[in-house]
């Protein structure tokens, strides 16, 4: 990977870790789905191979958006 790949895969990065602010912390599993440009039931399939981090409350879940980047990137390759 040269320097301007480096550069690019850092600032695509940082976006992906970076919210507007803390309220959007929390994301229903269509707002997540819609951020990682998935569907919803690949969402439920990524819960389910445990994939992704999420809170349960009753049958609400929740996701916080750092912490699914931050298990997200395990799968990085290269």
């Amino acid at each position: 990977m040269n320097a301007q790949e480096a550069e690019s895969s850092n600032v695509v990065r940082k976006n992906l870790r970076s919210t507007p602010n803390a309220n959007e912390d929390l994301l229903t599993k269509a707002q997540l789905a819609e951020r990682l440009h998935k569907s919803p039931r690949c969402v439920e399939i990524w819960m389910q191979r445990r994939y992704l981090p999420y809170f349960k409350i009753g049958r609400s879940v929740l996701f916080r958006w750092p912490d699914v980047v931050a298990h997200l990137d395990r799968f990085r390759v290269g």
